[in-house]
Order: C-alpha cells, then sequence, then structure tokens
C-alpha cells in the first residue's frame, strides 16, 4: 500500500478524501457486476488479480459503494487468450500490458487526462455530471453523498481564502499544487470555470493549464477590472454550471432540379401564373 500511498498523495483515487485507504481492483477480480449474460461471466476479470495497474487506494466509503462494480458498454469483450495470461505469468512483472477488451463506463484515475470532459463542480461542492462516463462514475461511487459534498465546500471556502490572501501579499500561491491537495483534482475543475467566467468578463483569455493557471489568476487579480471580474466570477460558481443544450440536426433543404414540363389544363379560368 505504501507505493499507492505515494502516487495518490494518501488520498482515495475517486473522491480524492484524505482518510484511510486500502487496495481497490478498479476491474473486480471475478463476478463484475452486472454480470455479462454468459455462463462465463463469473471469470472477468480474474487474470488481472495480481495486476499492479489495476489497484488504486481506496477509502472505506467508495468502496463499500462500488463493491465489484464494473459497468461497461456493449459488453464486457472476449476473454484473453492462453498465450496472453501465460505470456503475464511467465514475465512476473506484475503488469498485464495487453490491450482490454472492453469500454468502461468508469472512469479511469490513471488514464484520464480531462476531468472537465466528465464533470463540473461549483462551489457547494456538488459535482456536476457532463459525460455518460461521469454520471456513472458519480452514481458507482456516491461522488455527492452529503458528507463529502460538504468536506469539498469547506476545502473550497479554504482554498479560495489562502489563494486571495496569497494575491495579496504578492507571494506564490500554494493552493495550485492540485496532485497533492485534498480534493485538488476538483479544486481544479471549479479553478478553471472560474477562469472561464472571468475570461469572458474582461474579455480576454486566462490560461488554464494545470501549470499555468495559479499565475495566469494572479497576474489578472492585480490588475482592477481583473479583482472586479474575479468577485462577479465568485458569485457565479456558486451554482451549477448551465447544461449545455444538445443542437438539434438541420435538415437538409430538399434539392429541386430543372423546370422540365409544365402542364397547363383550363386555361380560360386561369388568372394568374409565376415561373421562378
Amino acid at each position: 500500500m505504501t507505493a499507492l500511498d505515494k502516487l495518490f498523495h494518501s488520498k482515495c483515487a475517486f473522491c480524492e478524501s484524505r482518510a484511510p485507504l486500502h487496495n481497490h481492483r478498479f476491474r473486480p477480480e471475478s463476478e463484475a457486476s452486472p454480470l455479462a449474460a454468459s455462463e462465463l461471466s463469473h471469470l472477468y476479470y480474474v487474470w488481472l488479480r495480481t495486476d499492479w495497474g489495476n489497484f488504486y487506494p481506496i477509502c472505506e466509503s467508495c468502496s463499500a459503494l462500488s463493491h465489484r462494480q464494473f459497468p461497461v458498454r456493449r459488453g464486457r469483450g472476449r476473454l484473453p487468450p492462453s498465450d496472453e495470461m501465460e505470456g503475464f505469468a511467465r514475465e512476473e512483472l506484475g503488469l498485464w500490458r495487453w490491450k482490454h477488451h472492453d469500454s468502461p463506463l468508469l472512469i479511469d484515475p490513471c488514464r484520464e487526462k480531462d476531468y472537465s470532459r466528465h464533470f463540473n463542480v461549483d462551489l457547494s461542492g456538488r459535482l456536476q455530471d457532463t459525460s455518460l462516463a461521469g454520471r456513472t462514475t458519480i452514481d458507482v461511487f456516491d461522488l455527492n453523498r452529503e458528507e463529502l459534498v460538504g468536506a469539498r465546500a469547506d476545502a473550497f471556502q479554504q482554498y479560495f481564502r489562502l489563494l486571495r490572501s496569497e494575491f495579496d501579499r504578492g507571494v506564490t500561491s500554494t493552493v495550485v499544487d492540485f496532485e497533492t491537495l485534498e480534493f485538488g483534482g476538483t479544486w481544479f475543475l471549479l479553478l478553471k470555470r472560474l477562469a472561464g467566467d472571468m475570461s469572458r468578463r474582461i474579455e480576454r483569455q486566462i490560461s488554464t493549464e494545470r501549470r499555468r493557471l495559479g499565475e495566469a489568476l494572479r497576474r489578472e487579480y492585480n490588475t482592477e477590472i481583473g479583482q472586479k471580474a474575479l468577485d462577479e466570477a465568485l458569485e457565479a460558481v456558486v451554482s451549477p454550471a448551465p447544461r449545455k443544450l444538445k443542437s438539434s440536426p438541420r435538415r437538409r433543404r430538399a434539392k429541386v432540379g430543372p423546370l422540365v414540363a409544365i402542364e397547363v389544363r383550363n386555361i380560360k379560368s386561369l388568372e394568374h401564373l409565376e415561373l421562378t
């Protein structure tokens, strides 16, 4: 557990809280739920039982809620062939290096590079899904459970106070080290949302890259218009972000071919004829 503890900075890989942790298999060692409609369903994912890349640190709350759950798109995929399993055992590296043949609906903390594709967050600490994977991950680990939302909100308020204080004193901010902070990932999403709102107000793009976000915000905060924009943006991120409406596909206009012929009957009663 020591190596995982270091890798995740003593935080749960799924809710980011600092709490007692234990090992969790991302893909369960057997009988992954919901069970596949197959007589082999109990075998998923027994071959990853000792795979180092399948282990994550997890808190008791997330673990109890997610027991053996691993929802996927379009079924579990095929079992790995015997030569892959034999190769894994023979190498004794403890790392499965072959392709997985499923499409997980849970977000993999070590593979996902852009969480803003899946989540929004507001100052109250509540997560809002923006994708099917985001919604499934929130549901499986109950990432909006009451005590967790409250802990996130308290942390965000503390971080904002520190951020303002450090900006006012002109010192390097200590609350933009997102990897080590408790709830650092969701804190980054909140600051990214804040920067986006400020950008619209000052009509100037603020960098939202992880390494540059803190400095970019400090630079804008040192201007009168930037301070005002920050205050107004803080009011905006109190509430959930408005959901983007999916635009309806445009209807194709029917193609009209050239006029080939025209037939007119009862010409004596015809009052007007116009061709365009």
